[in-house]
């Protein structure tokens, strides 16, 4: 990544803001596998305690950088940091939990990394297309249009996290909870009237709160 950036972006903040993000990738992909792991446990509570308490703290730190109009690579540094916060409190969760004993399986070794490697492949495309809206506006709209693109399609896509987080923690208790099939369809049915509400009141929130959107963002927004 720090060489892609080296070898393609010129500007020389956007190249700041990239080598800062990349940082990023150290604490979070690694230690997605103990999510992974709560996952299987149909225990995740603790981890959407933190990831919630991190994206607070996330949004405390932009609000401050942006409202004193500190340095703007202060805002990736506060990116990383929540990334690092919810890195030290993962290994916190799984160090206490005290399972499972490490051990390393070469054939599994070689199979998860057969099998992983043409996933990544395809999850490298697909987050290519996903971005294809934003390159074309970096290409044909310069960085300030793809600037305030992003900042509306980030407020958008925050809300999805957050929905993905509740997910995570209240639906295995639903669908995994040992009863018949009869109350487990009543229990997804109960769940998707659940996300529906949520979606109308985000969206709600989302139009109440413009008016502090433009504040943040100007009137460029």
């Amino acid at each position: 990544g720090q060489l892609l950036v080296y070898l393609f972006i010129e500007d020389k903040q956007i190249a700041g803001f990239l080598r800062i993000l990349l940082v990023l990738l150290l604490f979070n992909e690694p230690f997605g596998v103990i999510v992974a792991w709560f996952q299987a446990k149909t225990h995740i509570g603790p981890v959407v305690k933190v990831r919630l308490f991190s994206l607070a703290f996330k949004v405390l730190a932009v609000t401050i950088i942006v409202f004193l109009s500190l340095d703007n690579l202060l805002i990736a540094i506060a990116w990383v940091g929540e990334g690092f916060f919810v890195m030290i409190f993962l290994l916190w969760l799984y160090h206490r939990a005290k399972e499972p004993v490490w051990s390393v399986d070469r054939r599994n070794v070689m199979n998860y990394f057969k099998e992983g490697t043409t996933y990544w492949i395809g999850l490298l495309l697909m987050s290519a297309f996903v971005r294809l809206d934003r390159l074309f506006i970096a290409e044909y709209g310069g960085f300030s249009q793809l600037g305030k693109y992003s900042a509306a399609i980030q407020i958008a896509e925050n809300w999805f996290v957050l929905a993905g987080i509740v997910s995570q923690s209240i639906a295995p208790r639903y669908i995994y909870a040992g009863v018949s099939n009869k109350e487990v369809d009543a229990n997804i049915q109960r769940l998707f009237i659940f996300y529906v509400a949520g979606a109308i009141l985000g969206s709600l929130i989302l139009m109440l709160l413009a008016s502090l959107k433009m504040l943040s963002f100007r009137r460029c927004f």
